[in-house]
């Protein structure tokens, strides 16, 4: 096997080893801890409208109980409110195709905390960005009482592309 793939399933695995090990995407929240409010949301998006740019580029992990290529970091970019690319960080190239695996903008984000509020899941957990408002943290579990089925969006290093 390559050094480079091994390196890279390596990673992944370790990823999700620690998702699992951290209470399945839960962290050390108890669910009185639980954040993520329909007033925190509202508040963030109103703060990312005034400060957020319009071209921007952010690193971006989706994490779940799936395979393992969704669960690689990928750089994002967007201009005017749509993904232009896709890049794996370190290379800078495209990143390879996975299908499944989200790309989200920030206000897809934001819709998936909105969905998940609506659908009144039994876990959540939203931390946003304290200048631009975007949500940097979403961990969602739809049923606590189901195995699995957890999802973590995790966004940073957001910065304004010219």
């Amino acid at each position: 096997m390559n050094r480079r793939y091994a390196r890279r399933d390596l990673s992944a695995a370790l990823v999700l080893a620690t998702a699992i090990a951290g209470g399945s995407c839960r962290g050390n929240l108890s669910p009185s801890e639980v954040r993520g409010t329909r007033a925190e949301l509202n508040v963030a998006r109103g703060r990312w409208s005034a400060r957020g740019p319009v071209n921007y580029r952010y690193r971006f992990q989706y994490l779940c109980f799936c395979a393992g290529s969704l669960l690689t970091p990928v750089e994002i970019q967007v201009r005017a409110g749509r993904v232009v690319a896709v890049l794996e960080p370190a290379t800078g190239r495209p990143a390879p195709a996975a299908p499944g695996r989200p790309s989200p903008t920030v206000e897809d984000l934001f819709a998936v905390v909105q969905s998940a509020l609506d659908r009144d899941v039994d876990w959540i957990d939203v931390q946003y960005d304290p200048v631009l408002g975007y949500p940097a943290v979403v961990r969602i579990d739809p049923d606590t009482r189901a195995v699995d089925e957890e999802q973590s969006y995790f966004a940073g290093s957001l910065t304004r592309m010219d």
